[in-house]
């Protein structure tokens, strides 16, 4: 289900029978030459989609400004207050109307965005303890299930791009750099001339069966 194309009356009855809500956050910030700006939402949104569909809950549009470094063109950085402002002024405006489960699917990390959204979600449980915020970091995912070193493979390398390549294939650029270098002047922070969509596919089952797993519990931060 997608929040976006119901009726509001559909949510309401929705909210009303204990349905949550999947959040995906990715970034607009530049993914080497091969891919889109807004990949990490893109992934996001498909992992979320992915899960919504087998658990039955219902996938709110992508967040997609967020918090960057404006070191490529059209990378777009929020101030973190912003950033958290926006995203408990999300959540409140759900819960307002009864919905108290979230799932915050994120595409795009760093310490400073998950620190941010960490410290929105502990203040708004502060305020309603009915409330479980479960988020969970795709990245730190594929690191724990893919046997991926995402310390080397961090950034529009190996499993960025094949994800991709089950998601959008159509975005997948022919030119596709390798590096390793930080900061890259590409962009870039792994190998992507080895990705395929085969392993892009393995990638995308096992980050579904680890959110879907983890759907229960205290509210934390996954990753």
């Amino acid at each position: 289900m997608l929040l976006n194309l119901m009726n509001w009356k559909e949510v309401e009855k929705y909210f009303k029978e204990g349905g949550g809500i999947l959040l995906p956050i990715g970034s607009m910030e530049g993914h080497g030459l091969h891919l889109p700006m807004d990949t990490d939402s893109i992934i996001a949104f498909e992992i979320a989609k992915s899960v919504g569909k087998k658990l039955k809950i219902a996938v709110a549009p992508p967040l997609t400004y967020t918090i960057t470094g404006l070191n490529r063109a059209g990378n777009v950085q929020l101030k973190e207050s912003t950033l958290e402002n926006l995203f408990t002024d999300i959540i409140s405006s759900f819960a307002h109307f009864g919905c108290k489960r979230f799932y915050i699917i994120l595409g795009h990390g760093g310490p400073d965005m998950k620190g941010v959204l960490l410290k929105g979600s502990q203040e708004l449980i502060s305020q309603d303890e009915s409330l479980h915020i479960n988020m969970f970091h795709v990245s730190r995912i594929v690191s724990e299930t893919c046997e991926i070193d995402t310390r080397k493979d961090k950034h529009a390398g190996d499993w960025e791009t094949s994800l991709m390549l089950v998601f959008r294939p159509e975005l997948v650029g022919e030119n596709k750099v390798k590096d390793f270098s930080f900061p890259s002047p590409y962009g870039v922070y792994g190998d992507p001339t080895i990705a395929t969509e085969e392993k892009g596919r393995f990638f995308a089952t096992q980050i579904e069966h680890w959110v879907c797993k983890q759907n229960e519990g205290s509210p934390t931060l996954k990753g």
